[in-house]
């Protein structure tokens, strides 16, 4: 458990600092172009790689029920806020929401 956590906490901080070199407006990369670029850059092994894989396969479910709780509850947040607008502030609102860069949410 110790071990599997200790990679975890590497990955996440390997992903963290790469995504600093990225300006702003660029999409964030999917798995596998986070992969592709740790095996580039780590230059891990083949073995490496399909551990990796084994590990972020394994997690696959928390990580997917995480997003769908902040969904919901980012969803809940938005209702009870747009409850607090006038007619025309939450055109404005919704306005706003239409020209949020892409990949970024409230």
């Amino acid at each position: 458990m110790k071990y599997t956590m200790t990679i975890i906490l590497l990955s996440g901080l390997f992903f963290v600092g790469t995504a600093q070199e990225r300006p702003r407006s660029a999409a964030r990369p999917n798995p596998e172009e986070r992969l592709e670029r740790a095996t580039k850059e780590l230059e891990l092994t083949n073995s490496q790689v399909k551990l990796w894989k084994e590990i972020h396969e394994k997690y696959k479910p928390e990580v997917d029920a995480t997003r769908e709780k902040h969904e919901s509850v980012r969803e809940k947040i938005e209702t009870e806020l747009l409850a607090t607008l006038t007619p025309d502030q939450k055109v404005k609102f919704n306005e706003m929401k239409k020209n949020r860069p892409k990949g970024r949410k409230p």
